[in-house]
Order: C-alpha cells, then sequence, then structure tokens
C-alpha cells in the first residue's frame, strides 16, 4: 500500500501508554523494539502497540490470562492508525 507522505499525522504522548495494564510501557517498549514496523501497511515506522483482533477487554471477558500477550498486539504507524 503506497501512502501519501504530505498527510504525517502525530500521535500525542498520552497515546503511547493506553491499552495496557501494569507495566504497558515495558511490554510496548519491548514489543516495537521486536517489531519496528508497521504491521498493517509494513512501510511506516510503529509508534503504537494495540490489542488486535480483539481489544483487550474483550481478550479479559473471553477469560484470556495474558491479554498484552504478543500474539494478541500489533505494532501500527501513526498514519494507519488514523486512517484505519
Amino acid at each position: 500500500m503506497r501512502r501519501s507522505r504530505e498527510i504525517q499525522p502525530t500521535i500525542p504522548p498520552a497515546a503511547h501508554n493506553v491499552g495496557g495494564g501494569p507495566g504497558w510501557a515495558a511490554i510496548r517498549r519491548a514489543f516495537l523494539g521486536l517489531h519496528p514496523m508497521c504491521q498493517v501497511c509494513g512501510e511506516g515506522r510503529a509508534e503504537l502497540v494495540k490489542h488486535f483482533p480483539r481489544t483487550r477487554e474483550q481478550l479479559i471477558s473471553d477469560g484470556i490470562s495474558r491479554p498484552d500477550a504478543p500474539p494478541h498486539l500489533r505494532g501500527i504507524c501513526a498514519f494507519c492508525y488514523f486512517t484505519s
């Protein structure tokens, strides 16, 4: 997918720390270290870690004991975050 470089959305600092439970900042940092490119477009630098394909709340309600484990996450760039 080719994307326009004219649109360069920025992620507010608070958005980097949402979505996880205790220790989320360390989980996010480790995940982005292993997955530096956007897992949606493959072009941009991953800046956010999102629960996927289900939200953290859905995983917990389904009885998943480790909702912040890597199989439930994906790294995503700002462009894909704001355009998906």
